[in-house]
């Protein structure tokens, strides 16, 4: 995870964007160099309670693309599915700067080989808005985000209507 701002160093095709995050008090921060690999919105509880809001917006980094300067403490959660997050937080003001998650290394570099599982979810229970809506995780990694908005847009279709 990372919240911060990029700004463009260098020039030509030799240049890269650099992204910093910063905690209220400035004391804990995290630079980044490229792209980020994977940008991504969680609306799981966890990051709702993590971030006080409806969504968490991610973006995620290669490892050796990252410098951190400061201290940090650290909060492990263990998830329902039993995957260990450990959140680097700023022991001054509480802020969180970057999380690192045991499911990331082992994400697969292929993620277009579970396209076909998706599209199936998608059938299982065309009825379900949820899993309608869970294939939309492997089509972004693939960068297919049309497919995105209408998957999408078909699971909010499928949500029962409040009166």
């Amino acid at each position: 995870m990372f919240a911060g701002s990029g700004i463009l160093i260098g020039e030509g095709e030799e240049s890269l964007v650099q992204w910093r995050a910063e905690c209220c008090c400035g004391q804990l921060s995290a630079t980044c160099l490229g792209e980020p690999v994977r940008v991504s919105v969680c609306h799981c509880l966890a990051c709702k309670r993590r971030t006080g809001g409806a969504f968490s917006f991610n973006a995620r980094f290669r490892a050796d693309a990252v410098s951190i300067e400061g201290r940090a403490r650290k909060f492990v959660r263990i998830g329902g599915s039993g995957v260990r997050s450990t959140y680097s937080f700023c022991p001054i003001c509480g802020i969180t700067i970057y999380y690192q998650s045991d499911a990331e290394r082992d994400l697969s570099p292929y993620p277009e080989r579970a396209l076909k599982a998706g599209d199936a979810l998608v059938h299982l229970a065309p009825d379900a808005g949820h899993l309608v809506h869970m294939p939309t995780h492997i089509d972004v990694l693939c960068g297919d985000y049309q497919s995105v908005v209408e998957r999408n847009h078909a699971a909010n279709r499928r949500r029962p209507q409040v009166p």
